[in-house]
This record gives C-alpha cells, sequence and structure tokens, in this order.
C-alpha cells in the first residue's frame, strides 16, 4: 500500500539540458502514416525533430489525415513517407539503406506497425498467429538486428497493457506484445536502448 501525506516530493531530474531529440538527426517511426503514429510524429516535431521517416505498409498519408501532416510540417520537420513491409528483410534493409545515403543519422526508432486479427484461441491457426506477429514482432526483431551499426538515442516499442491482463479474442496480439518486452530485455541487457510503452486503451 502507498499512501501519500505530503503535497509535492522532491523529483530528480536527469541533465534535464539536454534534450533527446536532435534537430540534425533522423527518426522512424513505423506504423506513422495513421493514427498514433502520427501523433508521436507531431510529438517529435514539437520537440524538434526536423527529419522524420514514417513507415507503413501502404506507405502514404490518407486524405482525412492529410492535416495532421500539414501540422507536423508547419512545425519545421521534413517527412518522408515510405511503403515497407518490416519482416521482409530485404525491404527493411532498402528503407534504411536509403535513409543513411539521404538524410542525417538515424538517431531514434519508434515501432508501431500492427495487426490486430481477433479469434478466439481454439480459432487460432499458424496463418492468424503469423499475421499478428510479422509487423509488431518479426519487424521489431528485423528492425534491432539491421540499426546495430547506427547509435540510436532510443528504441521505443508499442506494446499493451493486455499483455499483463490477457484479452479476449486476443492471444496472438498478446503473444505479440509478449515478445517485444523480451526483444526489449535482450536488447538492454546488451547496453543497447530499448523502452516499451504499454498502452491502455486508445480512444481512436
Amino acid at each position: 500500500v502507498l499512501s501519500v501525506d505530503r503535497d509535492s516530493a522532491p523529483v530528480e531530474v536527469g541533465n534535464p539540458q539536454r534534450g533527446i531529440v536532435r534537430p540534425d538527426s533522423t527518426y522512424l517511426i513505423t506504423g506513422g502514416t495513421s493514427g498514433l503514429g502520427l501523433l508521436i510524429a507531431r510529438v517529435l516535431a514539437r520537440a524538434g525533430a526536423r527529419h522524420l521517416v514514417l513507415l507503413s505498409r501502404r506507405g502514404w498519408v490518407s486524405e482525412a489525415d492529410q492535416p495532421m501532416l500539414n501540422d507536423i510540417r508547419s512545425l519545421g520537420a521534413a517527412v518522408h513517407q515510405r511503403a515497407c513491409d518490416l519482416a521482409d528483410v530485404e525491404q527493411t534493409k532498402a528503407v534504411l539503406a536509403q535513409i543513411r545515403h539521404d538524410l542525417p543519422p538515424l538517431r531514434g526508432i519508434v515501432h508501431g506497425a500492427m495487426v490486430l486479427d481477433d479469434v478466439p484461441v481454439i480459432g487460432l491457426d499458424a496463418a492468424r498467429l503469423d499475421r499478428v506477429l510479422r509487423p509488431k514482432t518479426w519487424g521489431a526483431w528485423t528492425l534491432s538486428a539491421l540499426t546495430e551499426q547506427d547509435e540510436l538515442d532510443f528504441f521505443v516499442l508499442q506494446s499493451s497493457i493486455a499483455a499483463e491482463l490477457g484479452a479476449a479474442g486476443q492471444s496472438n496480439y498478446v503473444v505479440a506484445n509478449h515478445l517485444l518486452e523480451a526483444l526489449a530485455m535482450e536488447r538492454r541487457g546488451r547496453g543497447r536502448p530499448a523502452q516499451v510503452i504499454a498502452w491502455g486503451p486508445i480512444a481512436d
């Protein structure tokens, strides 16, 4: 049990003068052309990012999301949209090679690519398991392996509270999120950056 009997408490802040987002670096957001990915791109732009690569299988921001894209660009960020199946090693290699050739150094990755395919566990088969694991889990492991040479400041994986609480019909999704947490532990054990955000329910 935690009780708090004071209105405030001292908080230690590590080096607040150094922002983690740099204007002379590139940031890659997977699942970045819609929804939460675009919101994260705007957060990074507001924090000073000037080079953003938004990755998704379709590779472009929809007409409905153009106002958000325009907002991000109005903050001074150059936004590059790319199509890629992250679980495809050759496709991912090609995108990373293009980033390294054309843009400033890659310093941060936010991995949010995902697919949902809800089904009761009794109806789960290998194809439906792979459909969910492919972008979220295999995509994350591919990105991790192919960016070992990059000096990343952060490698953020987007998970879900469903990994801890379970979710009816989403055993494949729960497994995928647990594997993200395993990847983060493996990276941190080697001294590489990795953080996992376990999101709760998201409204839209």
